[in-house]
């Protein structure tokens, strides 16, 4: 069976810059991936949505130069939910980096 995700469509702007940073900080030694957290499919194929997950999470996480990294991507003018600017905060008071990438230059200045 096919299943279709309507999640970080395959030709969304946000879903290509995580792509394209990914690429570039793996070919620059840096340890990162995608953050899975959309829920799950029924064995009808459909989604369902998982209430005990944690609310906001960011798109990928990174381990460069002995340092976390969480990475949320953006594109053109969209701005953090209250979730996400919620999971910020409480980044910044554990001291963990949370960047907000709204294009490749961007991360090129830190990594």
């Amino acid at each position: 069976m096919r299943h279709r995700f309507i999640f970080h469509r395959r030709g969304s702007p946000e879903a290509h810059l995580l792509l394209q940073v990914i690429k570039y900080c793996r070919a620059r030694g840096a340890y990162i991936g995608k953050i899975k957290n959309k829920g799950t499919l029924n064995k009808a194929g459909n989604f369902i949505f998982d209430p005990y997950l944690m609310r906001g999470l960011p798109d990928a996480l990174m381990f460069y130069n002995r340092k976390l990294y969480f990475i949320e991507t953006k594109a053109g003018s969209n701005d953090l939910t209250p979730e996400q600017n919620d999971f910020k905060r409480n980044c910044e008071a554990c001291d963990i980096t949370y960047l907000v990438i709204r294009n490749l230059d961007e991360i090129i200045k830190i990594v």
